[in-house]
């Protein structure tokens, strides 16, 4: 079998568990949080709203960060949709299964930042900890519910929050409702356009390799696949080039394909693997 640079197809019975410890959603102590504790206790000294502005906008940076990579685990999902595997510990959409002409349903970029908007609005209030730093030094805090609309771009994705921050000490009073944070991930979008390329790389039971191994090889990304009973394939394209708290960026989706389609490698053409063929191990 010709190894392509770092394409690989693993299968491995234990990666059903694939790396659940990546899934945690309490968020950890980390240089973000860190700096939106800071713009906490400026708030000993000063009372404007550029201190508020600022520990919200660092928040929605961790959030954000967070959850391109937890969504990244479920394809791009924060929810996962009707077409998705079912029993798993980690479950995944479906990016392609058999129709007329194959029915692909990789997820649209209007989509994907939906998907990221529902988790930001869900997990913001986790880095907030209930505005405990400006509890303590006295202030009346009076917070909302979030609303996030996200633009994605090449390199990363951009944040418009409507929640409504009322802060209150002795007679003083601010108030914010806007909130804009950019989240730079220049390597996130990368993945999808590899995922695109292994979805078509399946025909039947067969997986060409030489159909993504060039996009893969040049973008750095290790693509492992794992057979699932009901003919469906699960895919997990890993970046180690693109990390958060040392855990690499994971996308992960699955196939599922038509049987009867047995068509047999061509000689001399691109090579393809069967799903019960002999496969090369992950790194």
């Amino acid at each position: 079998m010709d190894k392509r640079g770092q394409v690989t197809v693993i299968i491995v019975v234990g990666l059903l568990i694939l790396g659940a410890v990546f899934l945690v959603l309490h968020f950890k102590s980390s240089s973000l949080q860190e700096r939106a504790d800071t713009a906490a206790q400026a708030a000993t000294t000063t009372f404007s709203s550029d201190m508020v502005n600022n520990f919200v906008v660092l928040c929605l940076q961790k959030t954000g960060e967070e959850v391109l990579f937890r969504n990244g685990r479920s394809g791009g999902y924060f929810i996962l949709p009707a077409a998705a595997t079912k029993n798993l510990q980690e479950n995944v959409p479906f990016y392609a299964v058999p129709g007329q002409a194959g029915q692909v349903m990789i997820p649209p970029d209007e989509v994907l930042a939906r998907e990221i908007g529902r988790g930001v609005d869900a997990l913001l209030p986790i880095c907030f900890t209930n505005f405990s730093a400006f509890r303590e030094q006295g202030f009346a805090v009076d917070v909302g519910h979030p609303s996030t609309t996200v633009l994605l771009s090449s390199d990363g994705v951009r944040l418009n929050t409507a929640l409504s921050v009322r802060m209150t000490r002795d007679d003083e009073q601010k108030t914010i409702s806007e909130f804009v944070a950019f989240v730079p991930a220049p390597r996130w979008y990368r993945a999808k356009t590899i995922a695109e390329k292994v979805t078509q790389s399946v025909t039947g039971p067969f997986i060409c390799l030489d159909c993504f191994a060039d996009e893969t090889e040049k973008a750095g990304v290790y693509v492992g696949v794992l057979p699932l009973p009901n003919n469906q394939y699960l895919f997990d394209l890993k970046d180690q080039a693109y990390q958060r708290e040392s855990a690499p960026y994971h996308l992960r989706f699955a196939v599922r394909y038509d049987p009867v389609q047995q068509i047999p490698p061509e000689e001399g053409g691109p090579e393809e693997i069967p799903a019960e063929g002999e496969t090369d191990a992950l790194e």
